[in-house]
């Protein structure tokens, strides 16, 4: 029988916020690496975005090895403090095989903040 955890984000150091600073696809920053293994294993994955600025901004999340063009899943995260946690990942499975890491870039460098959490199933 497998194992259920909680786990942090591990491009969160010490479960911190993550800043989006990179802008394009080829330098998209590493929100999580999930676990690699077994095809019963994997990583449910959660994650929140926060726009810290008055205008609206642009988030991309991939699922890549290389933060390739081919699976961008794009958010316009509201103006604003105000707008409060948008959830951007809400418990997506992912597996490290050949999906690689959730990498996340923006229009605009360290406007937004990524928070969030993975439960892991590993058999």
């Amino acid at each position: 029988m497998g194992t259920w955890s909680k786990i942090m984000l591990s491009g969160a150091s010490k479960g911190q916020e993550i800043a989006v600073a990179a802008t394009s696809p080829s330098a998209a920053g590493v929100v999580h690496t999930p676990i690699t293994g077994s095809n019963n294993s994997l990583d449910e994955v959660y994650v929140y975005a926060h726009n810290t600025v008055t205008t609206a901004v642009m988030l991309k999340l991939t699922v890549s090895v290389t933060g390739a063009t081919g699976s961008i899943i794009s958010y316009l995260l509201p103006a604003g403090e105000l707008a409060g946690l948008q959830l951007v990942i809400p418990g997506l499975p992912y597996n490290g095989g050949p999906s690689g890491a959730v990498r996340a870039f923006a229009t605009t460098a360290n406007q937004i903040l990524l928070y969030g959490y993975v439960n892991r199933f590993s058999s």
